[in-house]
């Protein structure tokens, strides 16, 4: 897919992707935004404002 790099482990396996904001930036953000609220409603760091200003600030 265009616009999206897989990192490969030595057994072949993806561990990690590598996502181009500037194509997927959107999409990234509902995701995350999405993942946000279902994953970690209990965990107090993630809703703290300045975790919250830093995210922005890297999705920019």
């Amino acid at each position: 897919m265009k616009g999206i790099e897989y990192i490969i482990d030595d057994q072949g396996e993806k561990t990690a992707v590598v996502i181009n904001l500037e194509q997927w930036g959107k999409e990234w953000e509902a995701f995350y935004n999405l993942l946000l609220k279902q994953s970690f409603s209990s965990e107090s760091w993630v809703h703290e404002d300045s975790f919250s200003k830093k995210l922005d600030k890297a999705l920019q």
